[in-house]
């Protein structure tokens, strides 16, 4: 068997063992499926306004898949996770998070264990191990051992300085000093860890402006009417949307008129129409509907001259 098929068949059991894991949990899990082409999505998955979900045996960080999936989670102000079994060539560790361009990657068997309740309270970031703690409970547990900040401190072979910033909950503590921790209290540490939420903030706050380049002058007119209400945009390539917008809070889904043929544009507006229902967004068709806007009961269809005026509208709304 050719090795596109083995990792075909390989993303749509991982893709259905997850699928039916998150709709345990979860109440709106929608599966995204747009593009067809398994390798060349951003997203699979929309948890709600939880999380956005990519799925794929094996990830490279260097594909614009991944880039196109930090803007639509920074845009939509939603947390981005990524289950891969192997990022590059190099295996994904159990019950660990990588923390990638501000993307969480668990593999699937640590994604399977979190959504059966077990928690996780290791992420990776730059090659280092870190646990999130919590600051109170690690000051309370040293006061009541009577150490002052420096005696545990040297226990701890940290300084003063970072034990302190520890328990006001501004760092995260290395593997090697909760171990030593763990170690000092054996009976009472573990209760100063705190897990890991994939589904909240991210870890890691990715930093960096994104750079919208229309692709038609259709698509000019729509970033020219984002920008000028100070509008957070990204042009996308591999997901149902072609631009994401947030204005005022608000998050916009628009399809544009890039698009030759009818059935792909149609199946765009499909997916985006079933993102927007669950996000809390709006979804926008630019451009000329065909009739189209009477087989949609939730997309808003406009000319360029008319998505002017619907933001204008938006933003009057949000000050209202």
């Amino acid at each position: 068997m050719k090795k596109s098929k083995l990792v075909l068949r390989e993303y749509q059991g991982m893709m259905s063992r997850i699928v039916e894991g998150l709709k345990k949990k979860f109440r709106e899990v929608v599966r995204i499926e747009y593009p067809e082409v398994a390798s060349k999505k951003a997203v699979d998955v929309v948890i709600g306004d939880r999380g956005l979900l990519r799925i794929y045996p094996k990830l490279s960080l260097r594909h614009s898949c991944i880039e196109e999936l930090k803007h639509l989670a920074k845009i939509l102000g939603m947390p981005a996770i990524a289950v891969a079994n192997h990022v590059e060539d190099i295996d994904v560790l159990d019950e660990v998070v990588h923390v990638k361009h501000g993307i969480k990657i668990v593999n699937e068997r640590t994604m399977l264990l979190y959504l059966n309740g077990a928690k996780i309270f290791v992420y990776e970031y730059r090659g280092s191990l870190y646990t999130r703690i919590d600051g109170k409970k690690l000051r309370e547990l040293r006061l009541r051992r009577g150490l002052s900040l420096g005696e545990l401190a040297e226990k701890l072979k940290i300084s003063r300085k970072a034990l302190y910033q520890h328990e006001q909950g501004r760092m995260d503590m290395s593997i090697e000093t909760a171990e030593r921790l763990l170690e000092i209290f054996p009976e009472e540490a573990e209760h100063v860890f705190a897990s890991i939420d994939l589904f909240a903030s991210n870890i890691i706050q990715s930093k960096g402006s994104i750079e919208a380049r229309p692709r038609t002058d259709s698509e000019a007119k729509v970033l020219s009417a984002l920008a000028k209400e100070g509008a957070e945009v990204a042009i996308l390539n591999y997901s149902p949307p072609d631009v994401i917008a947030r204005v005022k809070g608000s998050r916009i889904l628009i399809v544009s008129d890039n698009i030759k043929y009818t059935s792909e544009r149609i199946k765009k507006i499909e997916e985006v129409e079933k993102m927007s229902s669950v996000m809390n967004a709006m979804a926008v068709a630019v451009g000329e509907s065909k009739n189209l806007n009477k087989e949609f009961d939730t997309v808003q269809f406009v000319s360029p001259a008319g998505f002017k005026n619907l933001v204008r509208e938006l933003v009057r709304s949000s000050r209202a």
